[in-house]
């Protein structure tokens, strides 16, 4: 199966807002969970990474407004848009039905791009 059954709309979400299939699946997490809070460690354990890993991706999702971030370091589920909140569930059921080409777009994000755009980040030390 080719990633062509994906739609565009999802498509272009997925390239430009998420970096890693373990970000996604965080993203996915806390998407199941939107009436609780979680810290970096809850959700690395979810996720078998590093706390120091996941609080990067969850930062990352902060960005773009699709998550909260409260205290500087609770996370949950909060995309600023009604319209993001409905693609994120038209891609989270495009994932359980076509696993394989919604990896192969989270995938195909260019990671020499995506490192030279994180060199222009403002990062808070």
């Amino acid at each position: 199966m080719t990633d062509g059954v994906i739609p565009g709309d999802a498509r272009q979400f997925l390239l430009r807002n998420i970096d890693s299939v373990a970000q996604w699946e965080g993203l996915l997490w806390l998407r199941g969970h939107p009436d609780r809070s979680w810290d970096a460690a809850d959700v690395a354990r979810h996720l078998y990474i590093s706390e120091g890993e996941t609080a990067v991706l969850l930062n990352g999702l902060a960005e773009r407004h699709i998550l909260a971030v409260e205290d500087g370091k609770l996370y949950r589920y909060a995309p600023e848009k009604p319209e993001t909140d409905a693609l994120i569930g038209v891609c989270a059921d495009l994932y359980r039905q076509y696993l394989i080409p919604v990896t192969k777009i989270i995938h195909s994000k260019p990671k020499r791009v995506q490192a030279f755009a994180d060199a222009f980040r403002i990062r808070k030390d």
